[in-house]
Protein backbone atom coordinates (compact mmCIF):
# COMPACT_ATOMS: atom_id res chain seq x y z
CA UNK A 1 0.00 0.00 0.00
CA UNK A 2 2.94 2.29 0.76
CA UNK A 3 4.36 1.59 -2.28
CA UNK A 4 1.47 2.00 -4.40
CA UNK A 5 1.18 5.89 -2.49
CA UNK A 6 4.51 6.66 -3.10
CA UNK A 7 3.70 5.52 -7.06
CA UNK A 8 0.71 7.98 -6.99
CA UNK A 9 2.90 10.33 -5.32
CA UNK A 10 5.82 10.63 -7.85
CA UNK A 11 2.89 9.92 -10.64
CA UNK A 12 1.03 13.41 -9.40
CA UNK A 13 4.10 15.89 -8.86
CA UNK A 14 5.30 14.65 -12.25
CA UNK A 15 1.89 15.30 -13.66
CA UNK A 16 2.40 18.73 -13.01
CA UNK A 17 6.05 19.56 -14.39
CA UNK A 18 5.55 21.78 -17.65
CA UNK A 19 6.09 19.67 -20.23
CA UNK A 20 9.18 20.30 -22.52
CA UNK A 21 8.28 23.06 -25.44
CA UNK A 22 8.18 21.44 -28.46
CA UNK A 23 9.52 23.54 -31.71
CA UNK A 24 6.45 23.89 -34.68
CA UNK A 25 9.52 23.75 -37.26
CA UNK A 26 10.98 20.50 -38.33
CA UNK A 27 14.86 20.46 -38.31
CA UNK A 28 14.71 19.28 -41.79
CA UNK A 29 12.64 22.43 -42.64
CA UNK A 30 14.55 24.96 -40.29
CA UNK A 31 17.57 24.21 -42.72
CA UNK A 32 15.74 24.33 -45.76
CA UNK A 33 14.72 28.10 -44.78
CA UNK A 34 17.77 28.99 -43.30
CA UNK A 35 19.86 27.95 -46.85
CA UNK A 36 17.46 30.60 -48.65
CA UNK A 37 17.67 32.95 -45.70
CA UNK A 38 21.98 32.84 -46.78
CA UNK A 39 21.63 32.67 -50.39
CA UNK A 40 18.65 35.55 -50.45
CA UNK A 41 21.26 37.72 -48.38
CA UNK A 42 24.44 36.78 -50.34
CA UNK A 43 23.05 37.57 -53.81
CA UNK A 44 21.18 40.60 -52.45
CA UNK A 45 24.22 42.10 -51.71
CA UNK A 46 27.23 41.03 -53.09
CA UNK A 47 25.80 40.71 -56.67
CA UNK A 48 22.97 43.09 -56.54
CA UNK A 49 23.45 46.41 -54.23
CA UNK A 50 27.72 46.16 -55.44
CA UNK A 51 26.16 46.02 -59.46
CA UNK A 52 23.84 49.02 -58.55
CA UNK A 53 26.78 50.89 -56.83
CA UNK A 54 29.22 50.68 -59.14
CA UNK A 55 26.50 51.58 -62.04
CA UNK A 56 25.74 54.85 -59.94
CA UNK A 57 29.40 56.05 -59.46
CA UNK A 58 31.03 54.85 -62.95
CA UNK A 59 28.46 54.52 -65.76
CA UNK A 60 26.57 57.65 -65.55
CA UNK A 61 27.75 59.16 -68.93
CA UNK A 62 26.85 55.69 -70.38
CA UNK A 63 24.88 56.06 -73.61
CA UNK A 64 23.37 59.65 -72.38
CA UNK A 65 21.39 59.86 -75.58
CA UNK A 66 19.64 56.75 -74.81
CA UNK A 67 17.28 57.21 -72.08
CA UNK A 68 14.32 54.41 -71.97
CA UNK A 69 11.18 55.82 -70.22
CA UNK A 70 12.96 59.47 -70.35
CA UNK A 71 15.28 57.47 -67.83
CA UNK A 72 19.28 57.54 -68.30
CA UNK A 73 20.96 53.58 -68.92
CA UNK A 74 22.89 53.74 -65.36
CA UNK A 75 19.66 54.95 -63.26
CA UNK A 76 18.17 51.73 -64.76
CA UNK A 77 20.43 49.59 -63.94
CA UNK A 78 21.24 51.18 -60.07
CA UNK A 79 17.44 51.26 -59.55
CA UNK A 80 16.20 47.59 -61.01
CA UNK A 81 19.49 45.75 -59.14
CA UNK A 82 18.46 47.75 -56.30
CA UNK A 83 14.77 46.41 -56.00
CA UNK A 84 15.75 43.23 -57.08
CA UNK A 85 18.10 43.44 -53.83
CA UNK A 86 15.14 44.79 -51.90
CA UNK A 87 13.05 41.86 -52.98
CA UNK A 88 16.05 39.04 -51.97
CA UNK A 89 16.33 40.82 -48.68
CA UNK A 90 12.62 40.60 -47.91
CA UNK A 91 12.55 36.82 -48.78
CA UNK A 92 16.11 36.53 -46.28
CA UNK A 93 14.91 38.22 -43.39
CA UNK A 94 11.18 36.24 -43.85
CA UNK A 95 12.88 32.66 -43.76
CA UNK A 96 15.40 33.56 -40.77
CA UNK A 97 12.48 34.37 -38.62
CA UNK A 98 10.44 31.40 -39.87
CA UNK A 99 13.13 29.26 -39.12
CA UNK A 100 13.53 30.60 -35.49
CA UNK A 101 9.31 30.90 -34.82
CA UNK A 102 9.69 34.86 -34.79
CA UNK A 103 12.50 35.18 -32.04
CA UNK A 104 14.95 37.69 -31.86
CA UNK A 105 18.40 36.07 -31.55
CA UNK A 106 20.49 39.68 -31.46
CA UNK A 107 21.43 41.42 -28.47
CA UNK A 108 18.79 42.34 -26.11
CA UNK A 109 18.29 43.57 -22.42
CA UNK A 110 19.52 40.97 -19.76
CA UNK A 111 20.74 38.85 -22.65
CA UNK A 112 23.91 38.35 -20.31
CA UNK A 113 27.13 37.00 -22.56
CA UNK A 114 24.50 35.88 -25.78
CA UNK A 115 24.99 39.57 -26.49
CA UNK A 116 28.66 39.07 -27.92
CA UNK A 117 28.35 35.97 -29.22
CA UNK A 118 28.74 35.28 -33.01
CA UNK A 119 24.97 34.48 -33.58
CA UNK A 120 24.01 38.37 -31.90
CA UNK A 121 26.51 39.83 -34.04
CA UNK A 122 25.65 38.53 -37.05
CA UNK A 123 21.88 38.92 -36.33
CA UNK A 124 22.20 42.95 -34.97
CA UNK A 125 24.60 43.55 -38.02
CA UNK A 126 22.24 41.76 -40.74
CA UNK A 127 19.28 43.65 -39.33
CA UNK A 128 20.53 47.55 -39.83
CA UNK A 129 21.71 46.38 -43.13
CA UNK A 130 18.02 45.50 -44.17
CA UNK A 131 16.96 49.07 -42.51
CA UNK A 132 19.35 50.89 -44.40
CA UNK A 133 19.04 49.48 -47.19
CA UNK A 134 15.31 50.09 -47.17
CA UNK A 135 15.63 53.99 -46.09
CA UNK A 136 17.98 54.74 -48.75
CA UNK A 137 14.94 54.78 -51.89
CA UNK A 138 12.91 57.09 -48.91
CA UNK A 139 16.04 59.81 -48.79
CA UNK A 140 16.84 59.72 -52.30
CA UNK A 141 12.80 61.28 -52.34
CA UNK A 142 14.43 63.95 -50.56
CA UNK A 143 16.81 64.80 -52.87
CA UNK A 144 17.31 68.23 -54.30
CA UNK A 145 17.79 68.84 -57.82
CA UNK A 146 21.37 68.54 -59.48
CA UNK A 147 21.95 72.23 -60.11
CA UNK A 148 21.08 72.76 -56.43
CA UNK A 149 24.21 74.00 -54.66
CA UNK A 150 22.93 71.65 -51.67
CA UNK A 151 22.88 68.70 -53.94
CA UNK A 152 26.75 67.61 -52.70
CA UNK A 153 25.61 66.83 -49.66
CA UNK A 154 22.62 64.45 -50.30
CA UNK A 155 24.99 62.76 -52.47
CA UNK A 156 27.78 62.11 -50.22
CA UNK A 157 25.33 61.13 -47.35
CA UNK A 158 23.36 58.63 -49.98
CA UNK A 159 26.99 57.45 -50.72
CA UNK A 160 27.98 57.17 -46.94
CA UNK A 161 24.96 55.44 -45.78
CA UNK A 162 24.81 53.08 -48.40
CA UNK A 163 28.13 52.64 -47.59
CA UNK A 164 27.47 51.51 -44.21
CA UNK A 165 25.12 49.20 -45.29
CA UNK A 166 27.37 47.03 -47.44
CA UNK A 167 29.67 47.00 -44.94
CA UNK A 168 27.10 45.71 -41.96
CA UNK A 169 26.29 42.95 -44.68
CA UNK A 170 29.83 42.13 -45.37
CA UNK A 171 30.42 41.51 -41.60
CA UNK A 172 27.21 39.31 -40.97
CA UNK A 173 28.37 37.55 -44.00
CA UNK A 174 31.74 36.98 -42.58
CA UNK A 175 30.77 36.40 -39.48
CA UNK A 176 28.22 33.78 -40.64
CA UNK A 177 31.31 31.58 -42.46
CA UNK A 178 33.41 32.00 -39.83
CA UNK A 179 31.29 30.95 -37.14
CA UNK A 180 28.16 28.66 -38.35
CA UNK A 181 30.34 25.75 -40.00
CA UNK A 182 27.49 23.64 -40.12
CA UNK A 183 25.57 25.38 -42.56
CA UNK A 184 28.07 25.16 -45.44
CA UNK A 185 29.57 21.85 -47.21
CA UNK A 186 33.21 23.53 -46.30
CA UNK A 187 33.13 27.02 -43.67
CA UNK A 188 36.87 27.44 -45.06
CA UNK A 189 36.32 27.32 -48.77
CA UNK A 190 33.72 29.64 -47.81
CA UNK A 191 35.20 32.44 -45.99
CA UNK A 192 38.07 32.21 -48.34
CA UNK A 193 36.17 32.77 -51.38
CA UNK A 194 33.99 35.96 -49.22
CA UNK A 195 37.58 37.45 -48.28
CA UNK A 196 39.14 37.07 -51.90
CA UNK A 197 36.00 39.07 -53.37
CA UNK A 198 36.01 41.68 -50.58
CA UNK A 199 39.66 42.63 -51.30
CA UNK A 200 38.72 42.57 -54.86
CA UNK A 201 35.68 44.89 -54.48
CA UNK A 202 38.16 47.02 -52.58
CA UNK A 203 40.92 47.05 -55.20
CA UNK A 204 37.92 47.37 -58.06
CA UNK A 205 36.82 50.69 -56.16
CA UNK A 206 40.73 52.14 -55.87
CA UNK A 207 41.68 52.04 -59.35
CA UNK A 208 38.25 53.18 -60.50
CA UNK A 209 38.40 55.99 -58.09
CA UNK A 210 42.53 56.44 -59.27
CA UNK A 211 41.75 56.95 -62.91
CA UNK A 212 38.67 59.33 -62.06
CA UNK A 213 40.99 61.53 -60.56
CA UNK A 214 43.34 61.61 -62.74
CA UNK A 215 41.37 61.69 -65.57
CA UNK A 216 39.51 64.85 -63.90
CA UNK A 217 42.35 66.72 -63.36
CA UNK A 218 43.21 66.40 -66.73
CA UNK A 219 39.95 67.42 -67.83
CA UNK A 220 40.35 70.80 -66.02
CA UNK A 221 43.48 71.79 -67.75
CA UNK A 222 41.80 70.42 -70.84
CA UNK A 223 41.12 73.47 -73.67
CA UNK A 224 40.50 70.86 -76.82
CA UNK A 225 37.26 69.76 -77.12
CA UNK A 226 37.80 66.95 -79.49
CA UNK A 227 40.76 65.65 -76.88
CA UNK A 228 38.55 66.53 -74.13
CA UNK A 229 35.65 63.94 -75.30
CA UNK A 230 38.32 61.34 -75.85
CA UNK A 231 39.57 61.58 -72.54
CA UNK A 232 36.20 61.23 -71.49
CA UNK A 233 35.29 57.91 -73.63
CA UNK A 234 38.59 56.37 -72.60
CA UNK A 235 37.60 56.80 -68.83
CA UNK A 236 33.82 55.09 -69.13
CA UNK A 237 35.77 52.36 -71.13
CA UNK A 238 37.91 51.77 -68.43
CA UNK A 239 35.34 52.33 -65.65
CA UNK A 240 32.75 49.77 -67.99
CA UNK A 241 35.32 47.30 -67.59
CA UNK A 242 35.83 47.42 -64.04
CA UNK A 243 31.90 47.05 -63.49
CA UNK A 244 30.92 44.24 -65.83
CA UNK A 245 34.13 42.55 -64.31
CA UNK A 246 33.00 43.03 -60.90
CA UNK A 247 29.54 42.09 -61.64
CA UNK A 248 30.76 38.56 -63.20
CA UNK A 249 33.25 37.86 -60.52
CA UNK A 250 30.86 38.85 -57.53
CA UNK A 251 28.10 36.26 -59.57
CA UNK A 252 30.75 33.59 -59.82
CA UNK A 253 31.39 34.05 -55.66
CA UNK A 254 27.87 33.91 -55.45
CA UNK A 255 27.08 30.55 -57.43
CA UNK A 256 30.01 29.12 -55.52
CA UNK A 257 29.29 29.88 -52.23
CA UNK A 258 25.62 29.62 -52.48
CA UNK A 259 26.67 26.09 -53.85
CA UNK A 260 28.67 25.25 -50.32
CA UNK A 261 25.14 26.56 -48.50
CA UNK A 262 22.76 24.45 -50.43
CA UNK A 263 24.46 21.38 -50.38
CA UNK A 264 25.17 21.50 -46.80
CA UNK A 265 23.16 18.90 -44.27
Amino acid sequence: MAALMNENVVKTTNSTEKPAAVSGISPSTKSLLTKFHGIAFLFAWFFCVSTAVFSARYLRDLAPNVQPFGIRIWYHIHRTFNLIAATLMIIGLTTILIAHEWRWLGPKIGGGSKNTSATAYHSICGLLSVIIAWLQPFNALLRCAPSNPNRIYFNWFHRIFGGIGWILAAIAIVLACNNFGKHFTDSQAALSLISSFLGFCGASIIIAEIFKIVNSRKFEHSNNNSNFKQKRSFLLKIHSYITVILAGVSFIICIIVATLIANSK
